[in-house]
């Protein structure tokens, strides 16, 4: 599995180069094709950016609206068709990483570095510690996995709608994966404004 994953990171850069929506295509549609269903993945990252604190992507599995943006710090705003599904790429002014939903999310402990996993698996009707983990589960998703990526400032979540959620071996082929994606996001993003 390693060796498949370091070809897929060396042709992946080839390929894309710092195009971080293409990129992110790239590793979810790697992971479902590792045998890991994921059919929406979230990327929070921050910048060193002096009008952009922070980057966030949300991968979705589809074409779909991905719906109004839920922070005032929005500063632009793309939506991208990828090969049958949608990347939503926003930009954020500084102060989007101090907001109320943020430290009410599976990220939050993630950033303070209070633990280096969330896992959470999800039916309809359960009781969760975020709020955005009930409205997965009302959703009809059943699994949800977050991660710091090292060395940078960035989290990244998972989710899936199989029945019984990711399994061990799906599990960890996702936290295998997670220290690749870092490597490939370091660097300027292209076109960041």
């Amino acid at each position: 599995m390693h060796a498949r994953l370091l070809q897929w990171q060396a042709t992946v850069r080839l390929e894309h180069g710092n195009d971080l929506p293409r990129l992110l295509h790239a590793w979810c549609r790697y992971l479902g094709q590792a045998g890991a269903p994921v059919c929406r993945m979230t990327l929070a990252l921050n910048t060193l950016h002096p009008q952009i604190q922070a980057l966030r992507y949300v991968w979705y599995d589809d074409i779909r609206d991905p719906g109004p943006f839920p922070s005032p710090a929005l500063v632009l705003r793309r939506i991208h068709s990828l090969e049958g599904c949608t990347l939503d790429e926003a930009l954020m002014s500084w102060g989007a990483r101090e907001t109320e939903p943020l430290r009410r999310s599976p990220f939050w402990a993630l950033m303070q570095g209070e633990v280096e996993c969330q896992d959470f698996p999800l039916a309809p009707g359960g009781t969760y510690p975020f709020p955005i983990l009930d409205d997965l589960a009302a959703q009809g998703y059943t699994h949800y996995l977050a991660f710091g990526l090292p060395g940078l400032e960035a989290q990244v979540s998972l989710v899936s709608r199989q029945p019984g959620g990711f399994d061990p071996i799906q599990h960890e082929a996702v936290a295998a994966s997670v220290p690749v994606l870092a490597l490939l996001l370091e660097g300027p993003p292209k076109d960041l404004v």
